[in-house]
């Protein structure tokens, strides 16, 4: 996400999965992914739809998910914003879609859940492109999940950091 000096979305970036991918780092396969961007009349992203080859199951291309399925009638900042801080919720469905299609449906037992420090590094990635805000955001979770606090309070501290970004802007 790109954030103007008030701290309002007024971009994004979406990146596409690779239809050659590398093994994981432990060896673990990567399943190849697509998407499909649908604009509207007027050339402006009005959704995606992301396709994926299951290794696995070794079958046909099948879809994987669409920003329609999280709700979204018009793929926008606004919007994505939005759907970020549905994200950035403990326990959020949002997350772990998110998380799940950003791995393009790889399965068990590859697939690893995302625990404090992941999630919290996932969401500096999406809120931080700037290389120093986001090492200044990872650094505060590593602080805040290392200190065993409660999930809740990971949150919290998250949108303390982000609240002080903003001013600081």
């Amino acid at each position: 996400m790109i954030y103007d000096k008030d701290g309002s979305a007024v971009a994004c970036v979406l990146l596409a999965p690779s239809l050659s991918p590398r093994p994981g780092s432990d060896g673990s396969p990567r399943n190849p992914g697509l998407r499909k961007y649908t604009l509207d009349t007027f050339g402006m992203l009005s959704d995606s739809k992301q396709y994926h080859l299951n290794l696995a199951e070794n079958k046909d291309w099948g879809s994987l998910h669409s920003y329609g399925g999280f709700g979204m009638v018009d793929v926008n900042a606004t919007n994505l914003h939005k759907l970020m801080k549905k994200m950035e919720v403990y326990g959020s469905q949002e997350f772990h879609d998110y998380y799940r299609y950003k791995h393009v449906g790889i399965g068990l037992p590859y697939f690893t859940p995302c625990g404090c420090e992941c999630k919290f590094t996932e969401i500096c990635a999406i809120n931080n492109v700037d290389q120093n805000d986001y090492q200044e955001c990872v650094e505060q979770a590593s602080v805040t999940c290392g200190a065993g606090q409660r999930s809740t309070s990971v949150v919290l501290m998250f949108l303390v950091f982000v609240i002080s970004k903003i001013i600081h802007l």
